[in-house]
């Protein structure tokens, strides 16, 4: 069920940040270099995994969703595995692809499929499972599993560095996992198995000359831009809470139960590493910028809790029975916990609706037709691109959609899918290269237009260079006058 719901995905279109992933990871695999050719905020976690995925099964919406479909089919086979053993009732590890997995797939919005956030899950649950499967193995084994652990964890920082206290959380559940004497050997190994992604990272960017920037990208700018003033909408932070209940009311029901049944017993790493992640990462979307996606991250450590819940409360319900006494209680939130996933069910519905109305997306008319209802506005937009030359350099102030469907390359470095991060001394580098270095083309979206005269009052207008072209519900077109 959880492929089926994969597949489904595949024909979405690219949109946003899964479009500039993309553009960026187009441009990797043709020999740029990130920080230095294209420029973002990120971690290169997510742009070298575009690049793999592109290179394995095309720059593509479908070539790309399904390297996620992979990876997350891999996920679900790794949560399964390391499940099944916690459970009274085995059969219930059926359920765990489902619960998380699968939850993700039938919610996530157009904007939230293939983002750090879900592909971030792989990794961190990896380094759980690796580290307690090490409290069961001796010797090498043993030593083999906690460098595994270590460098899942390190490999997560590679795609999000904020994730470093789930990262951290996690770890010391692992060391706590172990018996006392071997706590010290089990930090030694886990230490080593966090520098080998960790050397490996920087060892790349250092060789292309980019390490320091990649170090001020990740360790300077982000405080500076937290403090950026209207970055956090209440709205984001409503409609994204709203939606994770909705979708994952169910496990945090029985998730709930399963927290407080197996710790009253005595500690539970393994509930106890999933509760951290949970709890951590619901922190660390209030302390970003409260996009809805950004609560993909914990979708995963909810879905197993209320699967360890589920299996608690049948226990109880038959423990309950044995005893002859009524479960009220049980029933009561089994009852809940079924009228709960109306709201999941209603997602899915509603996410797959438009896929299923253009024959399920699998001829490029379908698809075509499929991207024109899921974002309409770009409609002139598109009509524009086939105008403009295959030889013509291209910017776009706005959506990278456009840039991806174009086939090109950003005409300078830095992207502009968000003028709303840039910094005072962004502002100036960027129009000044514009004006030095103007493309064929700009398109400047009318909200990136209104964000960059707030956001960039001492700074040029981006449009001195160029001419008027045409202008759409979206935005307008410009071109260099000597085109």
């Amino acid at each position: 069920m959880t492929a089926v719901l994969g597949l489904l995905t595949l024909p979405r279109p690219l949109y946003g940040d899964q479009a500039l992933f993309a553009v960026g990871a187009r441009e990797l695999a043709g020999g740029a270099v990130l920080y230095r050719d294209f420029w973002d905020i990120k971690q290169p976690g997510v742009y070298w995994f575009y690049e793999a995925a592109g290179r394995l099964f095309g720059f593509t919406e479908v070539g790309l969703h399904l390297g996620e479909l992979l990876w997350q089919l891999a996920l679900a086979g790794l949560l399964t595995a390391a499940v099944r053993p916690l459970l009274r009732r085995p059969v219930l590890a059926a359920i765990v692809p489902v619960a998380t997995v699968g939850v993700y797939y039938a919610t996530a919005r157009l904007n939230s499929l293939t983002q750090v956030e879900s592909l971030i899950s792989l990794p961190l649950f990896g380094c759980l499972a690796a580290g307690l499967r090490a409290t069961t193995s001796s010797g090498r084994r043993a030593a083999v599993w906690l460098l595994l652990s270590g460098c899942a964890g390190a490999i997560s920082l590679v795609f999000k560095l904020i994730f470093a206290p789930v990262v951290l959380a996690l770890l010391v559940t692992v060391v706590l996992a172990h018996r006392h004497g071997s706590r010290r050997h089990a930090t030694l190994f886990l230490i080593a198995g966090l520098a080998i992604p960790a050397v490996a990272t920087c060892a790349d960017l250092a060789a292309h000359g980019e390490l320091g920037e990649a170090l001020r990208v990740w360790l300077v700018l982000p405080p500076r831009l937290s403090l950026l003033p209207g970055e956090r909408a209440l709205v984001n932070l409503t409609d994204g809470t709203a939606r994770f209940i909705v979708s994952c009311a169910p496990m945090l029901l029985l998730g709930l139960v399963a927290v407080v049944r197996r710790l009253r017993r005595g500690f539970d790493p393994m509930v106890v590493g999933l509760l951290a992640w949970a709890v951590l990462g619901a922190l660390l979307v209030l302390a970003q910028l409260w996009w809805p996606y950004l609560w993909m991250a914990v979708v995963v450590p909810v879905g197993v809790l209320g699967v360890l819940g589920l299996d608690d409360l049948l226990a109880w319900r038959a423990s309950s029975l044995g005893r002859g006494r009524r479960p009220t209680a049980a029933r009561i939130l089994a009852g809940l916990c079924v009228a709960a996933l109306l709201g999941p069910i209603g997602l899915f519905a509603r996410q797959v609706a438009p896929t299923a109305r253009h024959g399920f997306g699998i001829t490029s008319q379908q698809r075509a037709a499929l991207r024109t209802e899921l974002d309409p506005v770009n409609a002139a937009d598109l009509a524009a691109l086939g105008a403009i030359p295959r030889s013509a350099s291209m910017y776009v102030l706005g959506d990278p959609t456009l840039l991806y469907l174009a086939d090109k390359p950003q005409a300078e470095p830095i992207n502009g899918w968000s003028p709303d991060l840039f910094l005072p001394e962004q502002c100036r580098d960027f129009a000044s290269a514009l004006a030095r270095r103007p493309p064929t083309y700009l398109f400047v979206a009318r909200h990136s237009l209104a964000v960059w005269h707030t956001r960039c009052p001492a700074s040029r207008d981006v449009r001195e260079p160029f001419e008027l072209v045409t202008r759409t519900a979206n935005g307008a077109w410009w071109r260099t006058s000597s085109s």
